[in-house]
């Protein structure tokens, strides 16, 4: 039965209590999954967010969601060292990352405002090199790399795709007029989204974040939205969860990556569009499946590459500063 679900999940613990849980920042999980994990296994969530996996530290959780790859060896000492469960969804595996579950995919693309594009006849950019051209840089907004994991894991990428030749694309971007800035900053700069601050004017069509972003400019009725992914603009990331070196509620974590996994956590993930379920049962009709759904080129990077996001960053400041 779907209900089951097609991961081999075992059924979650039960219990009651809190489970304190530590989010990076844009993967905060909606009421509807926090009530879903409730009625599943009788735990609730409590949930603080963090802009960093280096915060992991002090907080005081007992797991940890919404780690890309990268985060997962900047924060490992933070980590539990036990898996929750054995159980490793194809091709998600992170070797050296022994606790890591990953749950869902929220790959890191240029999203466009295509609304903007089409209204201000502005031709799409084919590519992450296309970002630098004097046409294109100006209209695109970029969370800082240096404070942003997934404008980090797209420089990463970028790297891995243009090679040397990064310098001289960072340079050009900045040159070109691309907007780096804060998350908030480039959030409210882009017109894809309707911004909180009465006295912001956006004015980017473009902008780096992951694809669950897109859910911030759907309608209200929640079946169309403004922005879409671009081809060949797409790192591919998987999400990862995992237990906290320090849980004080073990059981509760344990419970609660495994419900992640179940049918009913891929569910209520898709439903929520917090990313594209790794279950292709539990997607159909959900704004997961109207959204989210990877591009078939996204750009894979393998552990080299994801490890030496560092190199990348540094690489892309020297440029980008010189």
């Amino acid at each position: 039965p779907a209900s089951e679900g097609s991961l081999g999940a075992p059924e979650p613990l039960k219990g009651s209590g809190s489970v304190k849980i530590a989010v990076m920042e844009g993967q905060t999980l909606t009421a509807s999954v926090e009530e879903a994990f409730h009625k599943h296994t009788g735990f609730t969530l409590e949930q603080k967010e963090m802009t960093s996996a280096s915060q992991i530290s002090g907080l005081g959780v007992d797991a940890v969601i919404g780690l890309g790859a990268n985060d997962l060896f900047e924060g490992a000492s933070a980590l539990g060292t036990t898996p929750a469960l054995d159980l490793v969804p194809e091709g998600t595996g992170v070797e050296g990352a022994a606790s890591e579950l990953a749950y869902g995919r929220d790959d890191v693309c240029v999203l466009a405002d295509r609304g903007w594009m089409s209204a201000n006849r502005r031709s799409m950019p084919s590519g992450i090199d296309m970002l630098a051209s004097a046409d294109h840089a100006q209209l695109l907004a970029f969370p800082d790399p240096n404070h942003s994991s997934p404008s980090a894991l797209f420089i990463a990428g970028a790297r891995a795709k243009l090679g040397e030749g990064l310098g001289q694309w960072a340079s050009d971007m900045r040159t070109g007029g691309g907007f780096i800035a804060s998350q908030e900053e480039a959030n409210s700069s882009w017109t894809a989204i309707e911004s909180a601050h009465s006295d912001a004017h956006p004015s980017r069509p473009l902008m780096i974040a992951p694809m669950s972003a897109i859910m911030r400019s759907t309608t209200n009725t929640g079946v169309e939205a403004a922005a879409q992914a671009l081809d060949a603009s797409c790192v591919q990331r998987y999400l990862y969860a995992a237990p906290a070196a320090d849980a004080a509620n073990e059981k509760g974590a344990t419970s609660f990556m495994t419900w992640l996994l179940t049918w009913s956590g891929q569910r209520a993930l898709a439903e929520a569009g917090a990313v594209y379920p790794l279950d292709p049962e539990a997607v159909e009709n959900t704004p997961a499946h109207w959204f989210l759904t990877p591009k078939s080129d996204a750009l894979v990077l393998d552990e080299a590459a994801i490890k030496g996001t560092g190199d990348a960053l540094a690489q892309w400041d020297a440029a980008s500063n010189g």
